[in-house]
């Protein structure tokens, strides 16, 4: 059986998560894989889990553009990761090439499958940071929490320019479950540029839940839209996100169209913000700061066919003064780094300050 194969040397691709970089800088090695096939991105995550070659290393794994789907290769469940060393940063890239190589901002081109079987992604990195760029995360299936995206971590989570849909649970966070335990103050966890969207969970939660007991969370230029929830139990019926972080900020994001709340911040939410998003409404904790919100309608191109680019009628075009974010949105167009930017996850328009994203 082919096995994943090392890429190419090239400069490593960071672009995203300079901060959790930093904080592997103590690693001594670092390996990327190549992966092509189910079997050879399962293969690479086993190569650097727990009793892997290269288990402790910061690793890559980038992927060929194709889909990748659970089952014989990831023994009928999730593809898997995990690591109790105490360094060793995970990342897994989409985007690429077929020979992973010449990275592009397309979610697209790699897209990992449960196959309405299975969940899709399950990654345990206990003191080392977690990287999901450039990926479809899709038709995942769980009893468990967060049926496209399971991720827990002791160092720092970046979920960027990812497309997570149609996954479901029984459980809690149909599109994704994010936990970062034991951070410090300093840290971050990430959500940013990503399209959530037709998700499902029966207990809550059904695009996702993101907890953590200090790591200031960041919910950027997302859009969040048609996520579903039967609120089951002691739950709240939150369709959209669940946040419980006492620091963090919500901003320039579009919620819409899910069941009862676009998001939800748990009573710990201190020091959450909230400002320059557009949604109908939310629940638990008012945030610290709620200022420049809108509940307009988005005007999306085609939600019911999957394009949710604005249209030229939405009023969310040129909407935000805010810059907080990546400079690229979901397809690559750079965003402003002043004037005005459009909310959501994509933005190729003329801005408000008479200048185009080229």
């Amino acid at each position: 059986m082919p096995t994943a194969t090392a890429a190419p040397p090239r400069l490593p691709r960071r672009i995203a998560l300079s901060t959790l970089a930093l904080l592997a800088a103590g690693t001594a090695h670092a390996h990327v894989f190549c992966a092509t096939s189910a079997a050879q991105l399962q293969q690479a995550l086993t190569a650097a889990s727990d009793g892997g070659p290269y288990n402790g290393e910061d690793n890559e794994v980038d992927l060929a553009p194709g889909t990748y789907t659970t089952g014989a290769a990831t023994s009928n469940g999730a593809f898997h990761y995990r690591s109790t060393a105490v360094t060793g940063l995970i990342s897994i890239h989409g985007g690429f090439d077929a020979n992973c190589q010449n990275p592009r901002s397309n979610p697209a081109r790699a897209k990992l499958d449960g196959n309405g079987q299975t969940p899709v992604l399950a990654i345990v990195n206990a003191h080392a940071p977690i990287e999901v760029l450039e990926l479809t995360v899709q038709n995942g299936e769980s009893i468990g929490n967060g049926a496209g995206l399971s991720l827990s971590g002791g160092a720092g989570i970046a979920v960027l320019f990812t497309v997570i849909k149609n996954n479901h649970t029984t459980g809690l966070g149909g599109g994704f479950s994010i936990h970062a335990d034991g951070l410090a103050t300093s840290d971050y966890v990430f959500l940013e540029t990503n399209l959530v969207t037709g998700n499902s969970a029966d207990q809550d939660f059904g695009a996702g839940s993101i907890t953590t007991d200090a790591a200031v969370v960041a919910v950027t230029h997302d859009t969040v839209y048609g996520n579903t929830t039967l609120g089951m139990g002691d739950s709240t019926g939150t369709g959209g996100l669940f946040l419980s972080a006492e620091s963090g900020y919500l901003s320039n994001n579009i919620f819409r169209a899910n069941t009862l709340y676009g998001f939800y911040l748990d009573s710990v939410d201190i020091f959450v913000n909230a400002n320059w998003n557009a949604y109908g409404s939310s629940g638990g904790r008012p945030p610290a700061s709620a200022t420049d919100n809108t509940n307009a309608p988005p005007n999306f191109v085609d939600p019911a066919g999957g394009d949710f680019h604005l249209s030229g009628t939405s009023p969310l075009l040129a909407y935000s003064r805010s810059i907080v974010g990546r400079y690229l949105d979901l397809e690559g167009h750079s965003l402003p780094s002043g004037g005005r930017r459009d909310i959501g996850v994509y933005a190729d328009t003329v801005f408000a300050d008479a200048f185009d994203d080229g």
